[in-house]
């Protein structure tokens, strides 16, 4: 009987995921589909690893080479003729919080629809600076993060009371 041993480097393993805005979409919708049968109200039971209700996806394990996409639901609002999961979502990119972006996410058996606030740099800015004043690694949400969801019948805004950072969603009517 022969008996060998040895070590050997690690291949290079598969690439990392790029989490974007669109892939977080996709992934959402496809919760939906598989986990909730068609039904968005399952939407309200998944949560953030800090228990927040919300949805989360992370590109790889290491904080310093990953892109993540992590998205607190603020809420489920009638806007515009519709009914909107409202999510302020953070995209995170190699430890650092790149963009964030109020979204709104309507569902129905034969249309998806999906809105996206524009950039907004000014509010990106507000919020990075006070997180770097108060977190070793920056994060997004932050458990400390409060954020306000007003409503109107044609706008969502959503207000980081710390920073006092916004961001405004005008989702279109139904068509």
């Amino acid at each position: 009987m022969l008996l060998a041993g040895g070590c050997a480097e690690p291949g290079p393993g598969p690439r990392p995921m790029t989490v974007t805005l669109a892939t977080w979409q996709h992934a959402v919708e496809q919760y939906v589909r598989d986990e909730g049968n068609g039904d968005p109200i399952v939407l309200r039971d998944t949560t953030l690893p800090d228990s927040r209700r919300g949805f989360a996806m992370i590109g790889e394990p290491d904080i310093e080479h990953s892109s993540d996409a992590s998205g607190l639901l603020l809420g489920r609002r009638l806007i515009a003729g519709r009914q909107w999961f409202i999510y302020l979502v953070g995209l995170i990119q190699h430890g650092a919080v790149r963009d964030i972006r109020l979204v709104g996410f309507s569902w129905s058996p034969d249309k998806t629809c999906w809105q996206v606030s524009p950039p907004n740099p000014d509010s990106l800015r507000r919020y990075v600076n006070l997180q770097r004043n108060n977190a070793l690694f920056p994060v997004f949400p932050a458990k400390t993060d409060h954020f306000e969801l007003s409503t109107t019948d044609q706008v969502a805004l959503a207000i980081h009371r710390q920073s006092g950072a916004s961001w405004e969603l005008k989702p279109a009517p139904p068509r």
